[in-house]
């Protein structure tokens, strides 16, 4: 599932109707400007439609208030709206949210084609999903202790949708997630094992960082908790952790191939401000990466070819668990120019200065809000 249009009126700067268009052929696209321009905005609107919609659904008030904060933030009156338009296959949907104080959640959703919306969107099995990562480096860490763990409701779809309501608190959810996979597998083996996706995770983890792998789970480190060690290979001995003493920028790589390897497909990565996370070269293949994983065969056919790196996976055990898995667009908002030449070959460019524009690879020299940018 694609978004092929964002249309903005009264939503933060953003007074008068902005519609933005995502190329079909493309799959990475990058939104710039100075700070302040409106391109977190553009970023956010997406993920506030999701998340708005799995409000309604949910029906619940255990998000709600975080929801009616997030409209009203953004959303400047009960005049103002956010249209996503997305296409799955061969049908189109689009969702409108706008501001309605009067609601228990701050907003009212309007439909066209909603069944395609439900498909996809829902609580039994969700998937093609927008994974929203923030700008902030702060990450929410809880411990997990021996008397936390429950597997009798252990259900990969409460992380997912917690990833939806509360991206904040990925880190912590997807930590908690897989010490109870992990468990539960002592307890009751199941075949395909229920930490495939970690196992897939890890090794796109390691083909970015290959001097941090990440190691074993442990009751013993730490009284009363369950851990997720890595291994830093440093000097000739190699130094175990917890992977909650990872840097920013390992946790929020880690936490995003996580949950790019949970669902079933993921719509787009929305990414604000990589930057903030990444030292240069490692944010280029990062991207790079997802970009390879948007062709056809994705994430399976990456971990096919590269399963004799490291501890191979049972590959019928990856033909169930991703023969259907898909990752459809990477969206950013970004200061790099670097990333944003390195955009020009593999997707589109806008620049966000009062209006959206397209930065065209056509021209020998475009001035553009972050500096001046040669094509």
């Amino acid at each position: 599932m694609k978004i092929k249009k964002i249309v903005l009126k009264g939503v933060k700067s953003f007074q008068d109707s902005h519609s933005i268009f995502f190329d079909e052929e493309s799959s990475v696209f990058t939104f710039s400007g100075i700070n302040g321009a409106g391109k977190s905005t553009i970023l956010k609107s997406a993920w506030l439609v999701q998340k708005a919609h799995f409000q309604k659904i949910l029906g619940s008030e255990d998000y709600s208030e975080s929801v009616k904060e997030d409209i009203f933030r953004l959303l400047n009156s009960e005049s103002s709206y956010i249209e996503l338009l997305i296409a799955h296959e061969s049908q189109e949907a689009s969702i409108r949210l706008k501001r309605n104080e009067n609601c228990y959640y701050g907003g009212e959703l309007t439909y066209e084609n909603e069944g395609l919306v439900k498909d996809n969107w829902n609580l039994e099995d969700p998937r093609n999903i927008f994974l929203y990562i923030d700008s902030s480096n702060e990450f929410s860490e809880e411990t997990v202790t021996y008397d936390d763990i429950n597997i009798s409701s252990n259900s990969k779809q409460k992380v997912i949708i917690e990833a939806i309501m509360k991206p904040e608190r990925l880190f912590s959810g997807i930590y908690r997630q897989l010490v109870t996979d992990w468990l539960h597998d002592r307890v009751i083996p199941n075949k395909p094992a229920r930490l495939v996706y970690y196992h897939v995770a890890g090794k796109l983890f390691n083909s970015l960082i290959p001097l941090v792998n990440l190691s074993n789970y442990s009751g013993n480190v730490k009284p009363g908790e369950f851990i997720l060690l890595g291994k830093a290979r440093k000097g000739r001995k190699p130094i175990s952790y917890d992977v909650r003493e990872f840097s920013s920028g390992e946790k929020s790589l880690l936490s995003t191939l996580i949950l790019l390897c949970l669902p079933k497909s993921v719509g787009a990565i929305i990414i604000d401000e990589p930057e903030n996370h990444f030292h240069e070269s490692l944010l280029l293949e990062f991207i790079s990466l997802l970009h390879t994983l948007t062709y056809k065969g994705g994430v399976l056919s990456w971990t096919l070819a590269n399963n004799s790196n490291g501890k191979e996976i049972n590959e019928d055990w990856l033909e169930k668990e991703f023969s259907s898995h898909d990752l459809h667009q990477i969206i950013i908002s970004t200061h790099s120019k670097t990333l944003i030449y390195k955009t020009f070959s593999i997707g589109k460019n806008y620049i966000v200065d009062g209006r959206i524009k397209p930065l065209d690879v056509g021209s020998r020299m475009i001035k553009s809000p972050i500096g001046v940018i040669l094509c």
